[in-house]
């Protein structure tokens, strides 16, 4: 059981008065200090569900009121004092979103709503029906005479910790694929399985997101989505689409009751991006290649198993880890039409369609970027590849090396990871080369701080071997 010293900070009230009509001698001031509780005053804990580490919200639906602290004791309370508490839960330890909830205290037993939780656990992580990592902590106030004094004062938090907790059952469904049917691929369902959306190695509840790039030659393309299911059961009963046919917008919300078709506009190259959480949708007309392949000599001179580098929209350019040998030159996917094809031109740096193949002095890994704005490139080996974040104050000059094959296209090494550490991986000791959330298994460049590792000693590899960089931890 936890004892907490409670000091009980005095509020400061102005009052203000016309000058005319104040005193000719001001009064003198007083600021008295609130009364202070010693650590034998006060015994309390966090308690309930939360304490033992585990919220399963849909067991509170008949029966909402979920305990989250007891408070034992309170020796010498100020006359007519209440005690009064705040509960607070973020989605990370810093609490950058956090969602504050009401507490009500019966008998020194102080619970909230579980509605209310799940209302806010929503909001923080969507509506996955898998488990969450959820941040607590709880203010704690007594109310006398009128004015709340904050518990430990103004920045002190009467309990803290991190528990698990899974949300109502919200009837929602992702399902693990889905498919466009449209006048540019197939409106068969029997046939549509050719033309799958992309989704990352996470779980569908983690990462909803899918993605679908497609060419037409049409000056009206109309679509759909089908799910899985429809698939399998070859149904159109919940076929996504618009609420209104022939919707041409490029963004907008999915439904799967008596859904319509939308429409593209115009020959192209054109892009979905679905969220099948949100069921919101994006299609997006491009004007540069989704992404880059780098077949050369390091691949057999294959598209599908070369380095890909994605485009950063902060940096206006495309880049990435390359596995190099010999000559290689940058494509728009697996195709070498002359009009999609990037060689080296007249001197080393420049880009010219197709151009001629462009060179390094020996095999290994390097740092590429291509930009088509302007028509550079450039090539740089890859010296170091490290882990930088809180557990080495982010210097990225000093990072947590890790050792490469004789390849170099693999990198691994002894990382002591502490709790609640933000990490990233860079490359080559600068910020214009680093690694970050997405996941593990398909980190994104430049992209946020890796969180939720548990505390431990792990070797990190990174493997360059595919077509992008994978992140593994073993212990």
């Amino acid at each position: 059981m936890k004892k907490f010293n409670i000091i009980l900070m005095g509020a400061l009230a102005l009052g203000f008065a016309a000058c005319e009509d104040g005193p000719s001698v001001p009064p003198a001031q007083s600021n008295p200090q609130g009364p202070v509780l010693e650590t034998s005053n006060v015994v309390g804990q966090a308690a309930g569900p939360m304490a033992s580490g585990m919220v399963a919200l849909q067991s509170y639906v008949d029966a909402p009121a979920i305990e989250v602290y007891k408070l034992d004791s309170i020796v010498n309370m100020p006359a007519g004092g209440v005690p009064e508490m705040l509960f607070e839960m973020s989605d990370a330890s810093d609490f950058a979103h956090v969602k504050k909830l009401d507490v009500t205290i019966t008998d020194g037993v102080a619970t909230v709503n579980a509605d209310e939780v799940n209302e806010a656990h929503v909001s923080l992580f969507g509506k996955s029906p898998k488990e969450k990592d959820v941040f607590y902590r709880i203010a704690g106030y007594i109310v006398a005479g009128g004015t709340e004094y904050r518990i430990g004062g103004y920045d002190h938090f009467i309990a803290s910790g991190q528990y698990k907790e899974t949300c109502m059952d919200m009837g929602f469904v992702i399902e693990d694929a889905y498919y466009l049917l449209s006048d540019a691929t197939t409106w068969d369902l029997a046939a549509v399985v050719d033309f799958k959306f992309s989704h990352s190695d996470a779980d569908v509840y983690d990462d909803p997101v899918f993605t679908f790039t497609f060419e037409t030659e049409k000056e009206a393309t109309y679509w759909k989505i089908a799910p899985q299911s429809a698939v399998e059961n070859n149904s159109w009963d919940n076929v996504l689409g618009p609420a209104t046919d022939g919707d041409t917008a490029s963004e907008g919300k999915l439904i799967d009751t008596d859904s319509k078709a939308g429409k593209l506009e115009g020959p192209g190259k054109y892009k979905f991006t679905v969220n099948m959480e949100t069921m919101d949708y994006t299609v997006v007309k491009m004007i540069r290649p989704e992404y880059l392949c780098t077949p050369g000599g390091a691949n057999g001179w294959s598209q599908p198993a070369s380095s890909w580098l994605d485009y950063s929209e902060g940096k206006g350019y495309f880049c990435g880890a390359l596995r190099l040998e010999d000559g290689f030159k940058f494509t728009d996917g697996d195709t070498w039409a002359d009009d999609k094809t990037w060689g080296m031109g007249d001197e080393e740096g420049t880009l010219a369609q197709p151009g001629g193949n462009i060179t390094v002095p020996a095999p290994g890994l390097y740092w590429g970027i291509a930009n088509l704005d302007n028509m550079t490139y450039s090539i740089d080996p890859i010296t170091s590849v490290g882990v930088v974040g809180s557990l080495n104050g982010w210097n990225q000059a000093e990072p947590i090396e890790l050792t490469s094959n004789d390849k170099g296209d693999v990198w691994s090494g002894t990382v002591e990871i502490p709790e609640n550490t933000e990490w990233k991986i860079v490359i080559n000791h600068s910020w214009d080369s680093n690694y970050g959330a997405g996941t593990l298994d398909a980190p994104v460049f430049d992209g946020g701080n890796f969180t939720g590792v548990a505390a431990g000693t792990y070797t990190v590899t990174v493997d360059f071997t595919g077509n992008y960089p994978t992140i593994l931890l073993a212990q």
